[in-house]
């Protein structure tokens, strides 16, 4: 089955593209982002909304940072918390609770018009309270997977394959869409 991934973010398109072994067709369209603490809920929404205004099959993600000090939060309202305070004053404020755990979860949907099929993974780690690294996006300069020493934009490409959630996901993807 051929898909197009909906995203306005040309760096997640490449790495998309990079995890999956071959060129993915996208584009940006602009979906309503329901207000959910459920980050599969949000994804559903989105893929069903995307399909409307495309009219083919269709794959979306949405991503979360669950920090244990604020209780799970700020899950999928990541995007605006940064856009808000910034990568480091956001990780700075869950490690002021006294916990610097997190995890990163991501969940990937496609849509073919009849099913939605969802494609989920996490990583747990800790975060540092000023970012460190010149690669990646969003809080990943302040992520630390377990098991690493580094943020995730500390790591190439290569050396975060086996930490990232979107790999894991990816893969389950990767492996639907041959079998489609």
């Amino acid at each position: 089955m051929k898909v197009t991934f909906i995203t306005g973010n040309e760096h997640k398109a490449a790495q998309v593209a990079a995890w999956l072994g071959h060129p993915v067709d996208h584009k940006k369209v602009d979906v309503d982002e329901i207000q959910s603490i459920d980050v599969a809920e949000v994804v559903r929404h989105k893929v069903r909304q995307a399909y409307a205004i495309v009219g083919s099959p269709v794959m979306v993600e949405d991503v979360a940072l669950e920090c244990d000090g604020l209780d799970g939060l700020p899950g999928p309202f990541v995007k605006w918390f940064l856009q808000s305070l910034g990568h480091n004053k956001l990780a700075q404020i869950a490690i002021s609770t006294g916990s610097d755990r997190a995890t990163v979860r991501i969940v990937y949907g496609i849509y073919d018009g009849k099913e939605i099929t969802l494609f989920e993974a996490s990583v747990g780690g800790t975060l540092v309270a000023q970012g460190r690294g010149e690669r990646g996006f969003g809080f990943d300069f302040n992520f630390v997977p377990s098991g690493a020493a580094q943020t995730f934009a500390e790591m190439t490409e290569a050396e975060r394959q086996p930490f990232s959630h979107r790999a894991q996901a990816l893969k389950k993807v990767a492996e639907f869409l041959a079998n489609a």
